[in-house]
């Protein structure tokens, strides 16, 4: 539950899952700030969280660290010299700032790690005067050593560099500051963008420009663009007025969510019918019917979990699903020309996070504020240590490493040797 703000709508829907079949009756962990547990159990009326056994972490006492770092350096047979300094250190100051900062966990693992790729540091550290900047000093080789362990066959990611790695994730972080929950999960990647609404606008006019070269088909190429692209302009201007593309889903687990969209669809569809024409209104009921049978709430993400590739198939089959529910009813009314001249615009206008997700893309790929594949370098830093999935969104490791990017200048790098 770390980072997630209790009032927020991930930690209450983590609760509900844990309260739900079949979570309910199985033990589990839920690891997170005493002060969000409390919150979350103060807003919620306890929600069952009266029958968990609270454990608060104490700090590592100092032969743990000792044993730790020996252990490490024996499994990997490091030179004992940078190894033996930080250990006599602790031994001679245990209330020293070296022997606090080492008491944490996060900062014993990232010490070690760092003493393993950058034996050098061990200098640095034993200068520190105090935990914070213990801290900062480890954080600056984070970055260096996770792009110095790429693998250079991976041509997804042997062109990260330690500057354009270090920008990329000051951008998120300046992101997930903004946001109350700290996490970022692939169909919101468009939001991280500085251009929100012009990306939407071209959005919109892309998907104006194909349906005008389809109703071109019908009514010749002049009238067809002209059509397509005033429609699209339409479209593009209201889409830039969302704040974010909606998540869809063509299956949920637990959830069956047809009957009602149907029946809303339907309803819809009717008393549309009944002001414009049945075609009409049976077009608009069914895809209204399929926007909110599709439409996922925040406990179907915690179930769908993080998976780009789901979440863009999902995207197209709506689409695809609407552009033809559009090009068959209307092209019984009017003929099939027309209807797929509406039929195609209106099911590319509803691929909402595959649209989404391409322009930001090409957005990120020419200002090189972010990765130009998000989902690649969102996996690779998880798995390189910089990130971790909480629920089914990104946040950072930790979020003192969220705050030293916002607050660094410049990007650390390894020293020659070691790189």
């Amino acid at each position: 539950m770390d980072h997630h703000n209790p009032s927020t709508p991930n930690a209450n829907a983590a609760l509900d899952t844990l309260n739900s079949p079949p979570w309910r009756n199985r033990p589990a962990v839920v690891a997170g700030r005493s002060q969000h547990f409390n919150e979350l159990q103060t807003r919620r009326g306890d929600g069952g969280l009266h029958g968990s056994t609270t454990i608060a972490l104490q700090p590592l006492p100092a032969e743990v660290v000792i044993d730790h770092l020996s252990n490490f350096r024996a499994d990997i047979n490091a030179p004992a010299g940078p190894w033996d300094a930080v250990i006599d250190r602790i031994i001679d100051q245990p209330d020293g700032p070296l022997a606090h900062a080492m008491s944490t966990p996060w900062l014993l693992t990232l010490t070690a790690n760092a003493l393993h790729n950058t034996p050098d540091i061990s200098t640095q550290l034993l200068t520190c005067a105090s935990q914070d900047k213990i801290r900062a000093t480890l954080f600056d080789t984070l970055i260096p050593t996770a792009v110095a362990h790429i693998d250079q066959t991976n041509t997804k990611t042997a062109h990260y560099t330690a500057d354009t790695v270090h920008t990329w994730l000051t951008t998120l972080a300046n992101h997930l500051n903004r946001t109350p929950e700290a996490t970022l999960t692939l169909d919101q990647v468009a939001a991280i963008g500085a251009h929100q609404k012009q990306r939407n606008l071209i959005v919109g006019l892309a998907g104006g420009l194909a349906g005008g070269l389809a109703g071109g088909l019908a009514f010749g190429l002049a009238f067809g663009l002209a059509g397509g692209l005033a429609g699209g302009l339409v479209f593009g201007l209201a889409a830039g007025s969302l704040r974010e593309p909606k998540r869809i889903a063509w299956r949920v687990p637990g959830r069956s969510r047809w009957p009602r969209a149907l029946a809303v669809g339907l309803a819809v569809g009717l008393a549309v019918g009944l002001a414009v024409g049945l075609a009409v209104g049976l077009a608009f009921g069914l895809a209204l019917g399929l926007v909110i049978g599709l439409d996922t709430t925040d406990r179907d993400r915690l179930h769908l979990g993080q998976d780009e590739t789901r979440t863009i198939h999902d995207d197209i089959v709506f689409g695809l699903v609407i552009g033809l529910t559009g090009w068959l009813v209307f092209g019984f009314a009017f003929g099939l020309a027309f209807g797929l001249a509406f039929g195609l615009p209106l099911g590319l206008a509803s691929l909402s996070t595959t649209w989404y997700y391409a322009a930001t893309c090409i957005e990120f790929r020419v200002t090189g504020v972010s990765a130009a594949c998000p989902a690649v370098f969102l996996d690779w830093a998880r798995r390189a240590g910089l990130l971790r999935v909480s629920g089914v969104g990104y946040q950072f490791r930790h979020d003192t490493f969220q705050q030293w990017l916002l607050n660094s200048v410049e990007p650390a790098r390894l020293p020659d040797k070691a790189a």
